[in-house]
């Protein structure tokens, strides 16, 4: 991989974090007066009609597939994340729910022992620990009550984890505008079916924010895709650290939200575990 390409990676996975980060923002500012579910419904849509111009641009030849059956599944486990997680960012700060989405990459390696078979030396097993550890202090257990938001975040992390060994499979021979595509195709019914009783005619004021939302989170996924596939992923993942500063700064000027020192902490001992893990898988992966 060249160093042009390492770096347009890192740039992508730099977006990809600012995109992601005013995308919750935007998903936590509608909460109070519009249902995550139905917010993500409503994303979805406009994340459709967003992308609208550039498969008519490509005569819609980004449509053509032969791993429908992997999109769809991608798209199920998405669902479980967007869900999910747009309802924590009704209930706890921004920072604190990023922070703890830092697991996915942690329940990544789980989930590729548990179903791909794959072998994990001690060393990553130590990283595991350490990680899934580190949660606790953020949650702070016998301190304070654990949260019901905080538990969605790591079941949408679990989701996402699975969203991105499918990703991953999908980048060796899909282009970044086809997985994008069909992920917001597929979450649209499944996002329709969940915010059926919470659905109604949003205000000018929420369709612009519905609007902020669908597309910055349409185009970091769109970042996120082309970031896995300039760059290995040991390259561009410690970039994905920038989402935490971001989701604080966007926290503190919206909301007044200050992220306490135990989420930096923790955010940043179960990000050091994930960028370890990526580095170990990374360099194995070059040995074979």
């Amino acid at each position: 991989m060249s160093k042009r390409n390492n770096w347009k990676g890192a740039l992508y996975m730099v977006l990809s974090a600012i995109s992601f980060a005013a995308a919750h923002a935007g998903v936590r500012e509608l909460s109070s007066d519009i249902h995550p579910f139905a917010t993500a419904f409503y994303r979805n849509i406009f994340g459709i009609l967003l992308l609208l111009p550039w498969l008519v641009h490509n005569n819609f030849l980004a449509l053509k597939t032969s791993c429908f059956k992997l999109h769809l599944l991608r798209g199920g486990l998405n669902s479980g994340f967007m869900l999910g997680f747009f309802l924590a960012l009704s209930l706890i700060p921004i920072a604190e729910a990023t922070a703890l989405n830092f697991t996915a990459p942690l329940f990544v390696t789980l989930l590729a022992v548990v179903i791909l078979k794959e072998r994990v030396g001690w060393r990553r097993w130590i990283a595991l620990f350490i990680g899934f550890a580190s949660t606790l202090i953020i949650l702070q257990p016998g301190v304070e009550f654990i949260s019901f938001g905080a538990f969605l975040v790591l079941f949408a992390s679990l989701s996402w984890a699975g969203s991105t060994i499918a990703l991953k499979k999908l980048s060796k021979s899909e282009s970044s505008l086809t997985s994008t595509a069909y992920l917001v195709i597929v979450l649209t019914p499944i996002t329709f079916i969940a915010s059926l009783t919470h659905l109604h005619i949003p205000n000018l004021e929420q369709t612009i924010w519905l609007i902020e939302v669908a597309a910055t989170s349409t185009i970091a996924q769109y970042f996120l895709s082309e970031s896995l596939k300039q760059a290995d992923a040991s390259v561009v993942v410690p970039f994905d650290f920038s989402r935490l500063i971001w989701a604080a700064l966007f926290g503190f000027i919206l909301f007044q939200e200050i992220p306490t020192t135990w989420v930096w902490l923790g955010g940043t001992l179960i990000f050091a575990s994930a960028l370890y893990i990526t580095h170990r898988e990374d360099r194995i992966n070059k040995m074979v």
